[in-house]
């Protein structure tokens, strides 16, 4: 394949251009190899879109997913410059976790409820004062999903205390995912019943694992090594100490933190994950002080964030 197969104009100077790019040049080594690969991506948005006005992050993930926008980092990362596309790992995920909600819900199929899904989803979406994330709707939705399931009704109305009950004697850590579910079935369908009282909460089980790798960790920091190994021990520190899944620490930006006296705060006004001293300090002069820009754990593409796999490597690598 080569550019004469891209019918439309612009997209062929796309294309032209990124092949002629200083940053192909110097991080492909078997260019000509490489051509054929390059033109297929180019292809699929030619056939996809009319204008170059149609490109943004939404519709490269549309046309590509997440995996196709990471294993094309390099004609991602030029046309984010060449057309000055605004790009957001959090909007990426967002688009990510709709996805997966969707085909969730599709999963389901014709069960005579999954429309109350539907209707509980955009409930949610629509919730102004929580300001949910599509992760977090997608987690109350299929909380949802199972207790219909559980409970074997036709309709969320015919739901009762006693479904409640033995769905969360046998699922106790959907307790809480289901409290918005109770309130949007009393709010929209006037449907009146209570979470039964909830068990003492039980010791982690894990706290000594997670105790010990953080201590590893926390040591590794204070040996030399480069930049980017100390930003994915501190990224994994994070994670391990606060309970924040991983993604979610590798997707932080700088607007997503705050300063209150000495103290730094991860996430104000959603999360308020306020850093212990120590880690404040490793996390200022290990990321806050390196990043370049408004990401905070960029990977190798300075798109997307660091991801999980490089982090793990570093983990066992120096912390192991």
């Amino acid at each position: 394949m080569n550019a004469e197969l891209i019918e439309q104009y612009w997209v062929r100077r796309l294309f032209v251009d990124f092949c002629r790019s200083p940053v192909l040049e110097v991080s492909d080594g078997a260019l000509v190899g490489r051509l054929d690969h390059y033109a297929q991506f180019f292809a699929e948005i030619d056939r996809h879109l009319s204008d170059w006005k149609e490109v943004s992050q939404e519709s490269l993930y549309r046309i590509f997913t997440a995996e196709g926008l990471r294993r094309h980092y390099l004609p991602v990362s030029y046309l984010v410059r060449r057309l000055r596309l605004p790009w957001s790992n959090d909007d990426l995920a967002e688009l990510i976790e709709r996805d997966r909600r969707l085909q969730a819900l599709q999963r389901l199929g014709d069960r005579v409820w999954v429309g109350t899904l539907h209707e509980y989803a955009d409930w949610l979406s629509r919730d102004t004062q929580a300001k949910l994330r599509e992760k977090s709707i997608r987690v109350y939705v299929n909380a949802a999903a199972k207790l219909l399931e559980h409970a074997q009704v036709e309709r969320p109305t015919e739901l009762d205390a006693k479904h409640l009950t033995r769905f969360l004697r046998r699922h106790p850590g959907h307790r809480a995912s289901l409290t918005r579910f109770v309130r949007f079935l009393k709010v929209q369908h006037g449907l009146s019943i209570a979470l039964p009282p909830g068990r003492p909460p039980r010791k982690n089980r894990y706290a000594s694992r997670v105790e010990h790798t953080v201590r590893q960790i926390t040591t590794a920091l204070e040996r030399p090594c480069t930049a980017a190994k100390r930003r994915a021990l501190v990224a994994e520190l994070l994670a391990r100490l606060y309970g924040v899944p991983l993604t979610r620490v590798l997707a932080l930006t700088r607007s997503e933190v705050t300063h209150q006296g000495h103290k730094v705060v991860l996430w104000p006004g959603e999360s308020d994950i306020r850093l212990e001293e120590k880690v404040a300090r490793l996390f200022r002069e290990s990321v806050l002080d390196e990043a370049r820009g408004e990401m905070l754990f960029p990977g190798r593409n300075g798109v997307q964030p660091l991801s999980t796999h490089a982090v793990k490597y570093y983990v066992r690598q120096h912390a192991g």
